[in-house]
């Protein structure tokens, strides 16, 4: 059995946002989605658009009204069939969702019952 592993954890969270970018036969893309997951490195997004991996695009957070440019690494489907894409950041902005993630491999916090 092999262990996958990330740079940072992933935590679910549903922030809506919008992407901007072209595919590859330059045909636009313009949609506005929502995370499913995020992390200090990317996010996997729910879509309704086709996308291709390695495609770069504008992400923008709907929240804070940043954006941030990035790349397609993975396009598939949900469990209940929802398109999926995930994409990673393409500059170092750890602090983009204004989350604090640990460190990997750091174990939570247990509270305490008394």
């Amino acid at each position: 059995m092999q262990f996958e592993r990330r740079r940072s954890q992933r935590i679910f969270m549903r922030i809506p946002g919008r992407i901007y970018g072209s595919r590859k036969d330059k045909s636009v893309i313009y949609e506005e989605v929502t995370t499913e997951t995020v992390s200090s490195y990317g996010a996997l997004l729910n879509v309704q658009e086709t996308y291709e991996a390695g495609i770069h695009v504008l992400f923008t957070n709907l929240v804070t009204e940043e954006e941030i440019p990035c790349r397609v690494v993975s396009v598939g489907e949900s469990k209940a069939g929802q398109k999926q894409v995930a994409i990673e950041f393409t500059v170092d902005s750890p602090k983009f969702w204004r989350i604090h993630f640990p460190p990997p491999g750091e174990k939570p916090l247990k509270r305490s019952t008394s």
